[in-house]
C-alpha cells in the first residue's frame, strides 16, 4: 500500500502530520508493506525569494494575526508536538520565507532515491533546530547531510530544473481536491488499464482512461482486449472448472 501526503515545508501542522503519520507506520504490523511518499504543496510563493520574515510578522500580514492570537495558536501546536515526542518543535520563535527552491530541493533529492530522507531532514532542520532551508547554500548544506552530489544539486537548482515537476505535483493535489496541507492519501499501488474498444484512437472510452492513465503515478498494466480478445469460455471448460475434472 502506498501512502501519499503533499505537504509545505514551513507549515507546522505539516510537519507535526508527518510525524504522525511516520508513527502510525510503524505500529502498523504490515509496516513492511507501506510505502510514505511525500509531494509538494507550497503555499509560501507569495514571499519575494530572498527575504525571510518572523513568524510573528507572517501571521501578521497574511492573516491579521498577531500578539496574544498568535502566541496562543502557535504554541498550541508547540505543545501538541511535545507531547508527541517532537522536542523542540519551534514554530512562533522562527523565520518563513518563500519555500519554492526547497520544494525543488526536494523533487530532485526524490529523483535520488531520497523522498522520505529529504523531507524528514527539512521538517527537523526548520522546526527541530529553528534553521533556515530556503537559500541555495542552505540547501547544499542539507544536500552534503543527504549524500547528495553537492555540485549536481547546485547546477540543479541553479537551472530550476524541477520547477514546473513542483507546480504539477501541487496541481494533482488540487484534482483530488487538496484545499490546503497536510493532505494526505492512499491510492492503488498499480492501475490496470483495460482498453475494449474496437474503434482505435477515435474510441471516448480509450481516449478518457488514457487522459486518466497520464496523471496517474505509478505503475500500470495495460490490457488492450480489441488487440488480444480473451477467448470464449466453452461448455467443456466450465464443467471441467466446476468438477476438477481434466
Amino acid at each position: 500500500m502506498r501512502v501519499d501526503m503533499w505537504a509545505e515545508v514551513t507549515c507546522p501542522w505539516c510537519g507535526l502530520g508527518n510525524h504522525r503519520v511516520t508513527k502510525a507506520i510503524e505500529r502498523f504490523e504490515h509496516a513492511d508493506e507501506v510505502e510514505l511518499v511525500h509531494h509538494s504543496f507550497p503555499l509560501s510563493s507569495s514571499f519575494p525569494e530572498g527575504d525571510t520574515f518572523s513568524v510573528r510578522e507572517a501571521l501578521l500580514r497574511r492573516h491579521g494575526m498577531g500578539g496574544s492570537q498568535a502566541e496562543t495558536s502557535t504554541r498550541r501546536i508547540e505543545k501538541l508536538a511535545e507531547s508527541e515526542g517532537l522536542i523542540p518543535y519551534q514554530v512562533l520563535d522562527n523565520k518563513v520565507g518563500n519555500t519554492d527552491l526547497a520544494h525543488e530541493f526536494l523533487a530532485h533529492a526524490s529523483a535520488q532515491g531520497k523522498n522520505r530522507e529529504a523531507w524528514d531532514a527539512l521538517f527537523a532542520t526548520h522546526f527541530g533546530k529553528a534553521e533556515p532551508v530556503f537559500s541555495l547554500d542552505d540547501l547544499l548544506g542539507l544536500s552534503d547531510e543527504l549524500g547528495l552530489d553537492r555540485e549536481q544539486t547546485r547546477q540543479t537548482l541553479t537551472d530550476r530544473r524541477y520547477r514546473r515537476q513542483v507546480r504539477d505535483d501541487a496541481a494533482r493535489a488540487q484534482r483530488l481536491g487538496a484545499t490546503g496541507a497536510p493532505f494526505i492519501g492512499s491510492f492503488m499501488s498499480y492501475l490496470l488499464h483495460i482498453d475494449a474498444s474496437s474503434l482505435g484512437e477515435a474510441s471516448v472510452f480509450r481516449q478518457v482512461a488514457q487522459s486518466f492513465r497520464d496523471e496517474w503515478q505509478g505503475p500500470v498494466v495495460h490490457r488492450d482486449l480489441a488487440a488480444t480478445p480473451v477467448p470464449h469460455l466453452t461448455r467443456g471448460w466450465t464443467r471441467s472448472w466446476s468438477t476438477g475434472a481434466p
